[in-house]
């Protein structure tokens, strides 16, 4: 429905009340990268439906943004929580195997950034056991996490749509060309931006 003032002078005359609604924001997104002695992962999952076929991706970054490895993998049917906790547990995994034990995981996914947060909050059961083990490796690391907005997280979420597309588990020492587009626009430290 359009407002207009003669529907307010209407409204008003009624007793009628009228509700502020918040303006629109455009805010800049930027992908910064991680202190000289730490190795920054930045992760993502999908569905294509609530559940459905799902995959996750993720992307390890040096200080100065240079790619360390990317990783892919399928899941079958899932949700889009499942495959953004999966991603968690895959990079928490693949750090701990390569040795890069000072990790910044960021994600798009708030509920994944609060189940870091707080280690015993009710995971999705069929990745509990997982989930609980990733948690051991965590114990080990210096780790840090935040959020970032899905328009920051764009190698990602090409990572994780081939994920979702192709079956099995894949890692690629540089960045495939599925994502190569977004890992470029990262480089230079261009924003995104994002309506909020």
């Amino acid at each position: 429905m359009h407002n207009s003032v003669g529907k307010l002078c209407i409204f008003s005359a009624l007793g009628i009340k009228g509700r502020v609604s918040r303006s629109h924001q455009i805010r800049e997104v930027h992908w910064h990268a991680p202190s000289a002695f730490q190795v920054k992962v930045n992760t993502d999952g999908a569905a294509r439906g609530t559940p459905g076929l799902a995959g996750f991706g993720g992307i390890f970054r040096d200080h100065l943004g240079n790619c360390m490895g990317c990783f892919v993998g399928s899941m079958g049917i899932a949700t889009a929580l499942e495959a953004e906790v999966q991603a968690i547990i895959h990079a928490v995994s693949m750090a701990a195997r390569k040795g890069w034990n000072s990790l910044w995981i960021e994600c798009d996914s708030a509920i994944t950034i609060h189940f870091l947060a707080n280690k015993e909050c009710s995971i999705p059961w069929r990745l509990r056991i997982a989930w609980i083990n990733c948690c051991v490796l965590l114990f080990s690391m210096r780790i840090r996490f935040s959020h970032i907005y899905r328009e920051g997280n764009q190698v990602t979420d090409c990572l994780a749509n081939f994920g979702v597309d192709h079956e099995g588990h894949y890692w690629w020492d540089s960045c495939p060309p599925c994502a190569s587009a977004a890992f470029v626009h990262n480089l230079p430290g261009l924003p995104n931006f994002c309506i909020c």
